[in-house]
C-alpha cells in the first residue's frame, strides 16, 4: 500500500493539476489522508464493540462510499464553504483509494470494493511491483512542482 507521502505528492499533483487555489490546497492534501484514518477508527471500534464491528467499519471507510461520509463529516469542521470543502476532500480521498487501487491483489481485499454497495466484485489494477518506482516519481514530481511555486 502507498504511504502517507506518495498520497500526499498525488494530492499536491492534483491541486496543481486542477488549477486548485493556494489557500485550498491543504484541504484536498487533508482528504488524501482521510481514508487511512480508517485504521484508528477501527482501533477505537475494536476496543468499544469488537473485532466484527473494526473489521466493518474498517472495511466501509475505505470505499468512495465511506469516504463520501467520512469528506462530509471531515467538511463540516472546515472553516469554508461546506460544499467546496467536501469536494476538495473527496477529491484527495478519492485519489488515495485509486492509487491503493493499483496494489491489487496484494494488499487487504477491502481495499478493491469500488463499486460497492452495487457490486462486491473486486476491482484493481496489478502494478504492486512497479509502485516503489511510481511512488518516487510522484514524489519528485510534488518536490518539483512546490519547488516551482516558492521559485522567485
Amino acid at each position: 500500500m502507498p504511504d502517507l507521502l506518495v498520497h500526499m505528492s498525488l494530492a499536491i499533483l492534483l491541486t496543481r493539476l486542477l488549477g486548485i487555489e493556494r489557500r485550498d490546497r491543504w484541504v484536498v492534501m487533508f482528504g488524501a489522508l482521510l481514508p487511512d484514518l480508517q485504521l484508528f477508527i477501527a482501533i477505537a471500534a475494536l476496543a468499544a464493540r469488537g473485532a466484527e464491528v473494526a473489521m466493518a467499519v474498517s472495511f466501509f471507510l475505505h470505499t468512495p462510499v465511506g469516504a463520501l461520509f467520512l469528506c462530509l463529516v471531515a467538511a463540516s469542521f472546515i472553516d469554508r464553504d461546506l460544499w467546496r470543502a467536501f469536494g476538495l476532500l473527496y477529491i484527495g480521498a478519492l485519489s488515495n483509494i485509486l492509487i491503493d487501487s493499483l496494489q491489487y491483489p496484494w494488499v487487504r481485499p477491502h481495499h478493491f470494493f469500488l463499486l460497492w454497495p452495487f457490486s462486491w466484485r473486486t476491482v484493481g489494477i496489478p502494478l504492486a511491483d512497479s509502485m516503489a518506482t511510481i511512488g518516487w516519481v510522484l514524489i519528485i514530481a510534488a518536490a518539483v512542482a512546490v519547488a516551482r511555486d516558492r521559485a522567485p
